[in-house]
């Protein structure tokens, strides 16, 4: 029994060099053909690309708090760009590029969390209710709304 659905995901920033990912230095990233050629041959006829999360510094906990306290009526945004790693956004075009290339599914969990006004911080008031728990891994509620809001309407099956 072979499955009929593959799952690509990483921590992509850690092979995203100089903030540029155009550049060389991402062989890494570019390694993801060979992986996906690998799959095809298999017969896995679905396969998905994840990319970059937003990655805040030096975590959102301590990048809320910092809002919190310099902001006079002591507010927590439910959504902001300060602290985030604003190269995430080139590496998420760059790696959406490559899956149209490669003719494979991308999904964004920056463009599931961002928008105009900022990436999603927090889905309530409580601390368990953060969208992110550290720099860059999902809280258990951010992985909910994540799989909610765009893995859910998926069919893994075709």
């Amino acid at each position: 029994m072979r499955p009929k659905t593959a799952i690509i995901s990483g921590r992509w920033s850690t092979y995203y060099k100089n903030h540029n990912p155009y550049s060389h230095i991402n062989m890494e990233i570019d390694k993801i053909e060979g992986t996906v050629s690998f799959l095809k041959k298999l017969g896995i006829n679905k396969i998905i690309l994840v990319g970059p999360s937003p990655e805040w510094y030096p975590s959102l906990p301590k990048v809320l708090f910092l809002s919190f306290k310099n902001d006079p009526m002591h507010r927590l945004p439910e959504r902001m760009w300060s602290g985030l790693d604003e190269s995430i956004q080139h590496l998420d075009k760059y790696m959406h590029e490559k899956a149209d290339r490669l003719d494979i599914t991308y999904v964004s969990p920056f463009n599931a969390l961002c928008n105009t006004e900022g990436c999603l911080t927090r889905l309530g008031d409580k601390p368990k209710d953060l969208v992110i728990g550290d720099g860059m891994h999902f809280t258990p509620s951010g992985s909910r709304f994540f799989i909610n809001s765009v893995l859910a309407n998926m069919s893994l099956d075709k």
